[in-house]
């Protein structure tokens, strides 16, 4: 019998401060192995965690994970959804590490049809923009109140299916003129 050892392990996690806003970002790896008919299948997930300051409602929680999931589309260069989210709330009244999970506000089932991406077909992987991803970030959310209506005109498009070319230009070309309105540079 013919053997090898695999080692693998999750990244750390990706710890983003955002002190002009009301919420820091962290993203966690999430490792799952599957074995079995002698083949071993690791699939990795991640999450993004709004982290608060201060307490948030649950309709800026709502904005600051739409923005999240656009910004990552961008960046992956593929449409990504939600397949959940949760929400934690520290008791101030406890000890700090003290979470405990409120509800399941939301689960996505039956939008994940398309297979994962590999990194090599990501439009900008973490790995090649790492060292301005910090600044990204926040240049994504200082401009997202301005620009609210420019991403939700693009990403709102983007799950057009008829006839895709012509309606996705037509989406495009508003959200850059919308963008470009909002800048109010004339």
């Amino acid at each position: 019998a013919v053997g090898f050892d695999i080692t693998s392990r999750k990244p750390a996690p990706i710890e983003v401060p955002l002190p002009n806003q009301t919420f820091d970002l962290r993203i966690s790896h999430g490792m799952k192995t599957l074995n079995g008919d002698g083949a071993l299948t690791v699939k990795w997930g991640a999450a993004v965690t709004i982290v608060a300051h201060d307490a948030l409602t649950l309709t800026e929680s709502n904005d600051i994970s739409w923005q999240c999931r656009n910004l990552i589309s961008l960046l992956v260069g593929e449409q990504l959804s939600l397949r959940e989210i949760s929400i934690i709330a520290a008791d101030p009244a406890e000890a700090p590490t003290y979470e405990r999970d409120l509800s399941r506000v939301y689960q996505q089932v039956g939008k994940h049809d398309h297979k994962d991406i590999h990194p090599q077909l990501m439009l900008l992987p973490y790995g090649m923009i790492k060292d301005d991803f910090a600044s990204m970030v926040a240049k994504w959310f200082e401009r997202s109140q301005q620009t609210v209506l420019a991403t939700d005109i693009f990403f709102g498009s983007q799950s057009f299916q008829s006839p895709a070319v012509n309606l996705k230009f037509l989406t495009a070309s508003q959200s850059v003129e919308s963008y470009h309105r909002s800048l109010g540079t004339g």
